[in-house]
């Protein structure tokens, strides 16, 4: 089993190595907006996928113990569509807004609009493959609690060899653009490869519709939320002119931020997501348990 894991680490490691490779034949205006439009595109995987798909393990271990597939396939869904609420409508929002994000924390200096113009683009193209690392991160805590570690070895070596020539042919045919679209696409092209393994395990009742149905729904908000906020965005811009620039750009982001979370949390009230109902109703108990503990004190005093 050691010797599978090890040669998965040896060719992911040179994949990495391959992409900072080709990265070295644009100029360093170019490199270094890769290099910011690839820190942003991980902080949801660093700050949110990471943490909570490391939680999952003991969920799904304990129901692989107790033999509970059922139940571990209805926390599969639960929590990769949970996942999805959060991971879908950043990514969308990245796409949307990479300009502006881009331009307040970045342009200035030596790193001029082209150099902005590239991490913007550059950002959008990260940004598609983020709801594939949601996914592949809780299937593997899947892969783990089944113990079919040689799985997860076989189709992360797969996807490090798939990634380096996809990323030459990118590379060749789109320039610096296709670095950050050959991570996506390799990633979106990893989670295929999972739908069709865990469709192939009888242990888990795994269906395609119970994935790609929410996927839809909530890409579809995050889309029309997007779409609403970023016309609010444009008219703030006519509207509101300061004349310290970054100020304008920071306040008319604000907004529009915050109608694009209001307006895609609705949605998802509307249409009866039945996580977002979950989420909810475990919010309220929290607050009622709160608010109740906080009472017994001040009767007890």
């Amino acid at each position: 089993m050691g010797a599978p894991i090890l040669i998965t680490q040896i060719f992911g490691a040179f994949s990495m190595f391959f992409y900072d490779y080709t990265a070295t034949m644009f100029t360093a205006g170019t490199l270094t907006a890769l290099a910011y439009a690839n820190r942003i595109a991980t902080l949801p995987n660093d700050m949110i996928i990471t943490p909570i798909s490391q939680v999952l393990v003991p969920i799904f271990s304990e129901n692989t113990a107790k033999g509970e597939f059922k139940q571990l396939t209805q926390n599969y869904y639960r929590l990769n569509t949970i996942l999805w609420l959060i991971v879908i409508p950043i990514s969308i929002y990245f796409i949307f807004f990479s300009g502006t994000i881009i331009g307040i924390l970045f342009e200035r200096g030596g790193f001029n609009h082209d150099n902005a113009l590239v991490a913007s683009i550059s950002l959008k193209l990260f940004s598609i493959g983020l709801f594939g690392y949601s996914f592949n991160a809780i299937s593997s805590r899947v892969y783990l609690a089944l113990q079919k570690t040689l799985w997860t070895s076989v189709s992360s070596l797969l996807i490090s060899i798939l990634s380096i020539g996809i990323t030459y042919i990118m590379v060749k045919t789109m320039g610096f653009q296709g670095i950050p679209l050959s991570r996506s696409v390799s990633i979106v092209v990893l989670s295929v490869g999972t739908c069709i393994l865990f469709s192939r395990m009888y242990v888990v009742d795994f269906k395609i519709k119970g994935i790609l149905i929410p996927f839809l729904k909530i890409a579809a908000f995050a889309i029309i939320s997007g779409i609403i906020s970023v016309y609010l965005y444009q008219e703030l811009s006519r509207t509101i002119v300061l004349q310290v620039n970054i100020i304008s750009l920071i306040l008319n982001l604000s907004i529009s931020s915050v109608f694009y979370i209001g307006i895609y949390c609705l949605l998802c009230f509307l249409f009866k997501i039945e996580e977002v109902t979950y989420l909810f109703n475990i919010f309220i108990s929290t607050i009622k348990a709160k608010t109740g503990s906080l009472f017994l004190k001040k009767v007890k005093i």
